[in-house]
């Protein structure tokens, strides 16, 4: 609990950070775990589980990582999962309302994806959806405090934050 698990896309590295004393190490990196290298991972956070999944905004893809190898199984992107492909995936985060789907964002739109297959469904963005267009999202977070369960998206060019119920 007193961990974190942070990303330095120029280091193309994912480190474990001590809370309590700020000792880090590397968790996963080219020379450590295996499976596809990183390129530009940008946004951690865990499943349910406890497992680690990393949005990489250079190879397009959600990977999970071993709690303890730090090795990488691509989930969603490439060849894994069918839908629209991600282009520069920039966050993520879980708690809709079935533990295996996350969303991620890219710079224009708002993904759903399923953690079993790597499907992507877009739910905003793109086309899809009405109001006022993205520019460049930068975040994400879903609150299921509000009802329905609501998802909110942070970017650049927004002035504010943006809710949408369509889930």
């Amino acid at each position: 609990r007193d961990r974190a698990l942070v990303v330095d896309p120029e280091a193309r590295t994912v480190f474990d950070v001590t809370l309590a004393t700020g000792a880090r190490q590397v968790f996963s990196a080219a020379a450590v775990g295996d499976g596809p290298a990183w390129l530009r991972p940008v946004a951690v956070t865990l499943h349910l589980t406890g497992v680690p999944l990393v949005v990489d905004s250079s190879l397009d893809t959600l990977v999970e990582v071993g709690a303890v190898s730090g090795d990488r199984r691509l989930l969603s992107g490439f060849t894994q999962g069918t839908g629209t492909q991600l282009a520069r995936p920039s966050a993520m985060a879980s708690g809709l309302p079935s533990p295996d789907r996350f969303v991620v964002t890219d710079p224009a739109a708002v993904f759903g994806i399923v953690i079993a297959n790597g499907g992507r469904a877009l739910i905003s963005g793109g086309g899809l959806g009405s109001g006022a267009p993205f520019i460049e999202l930068s975040d994400v977070g879903v609150s299921q405090a509000i009802p329905p369960p609501c998802l909110g998206a942070l970017g650049a060019g927004l002035p504010g934050v943006w809710s949408m119920t369509r889930l």
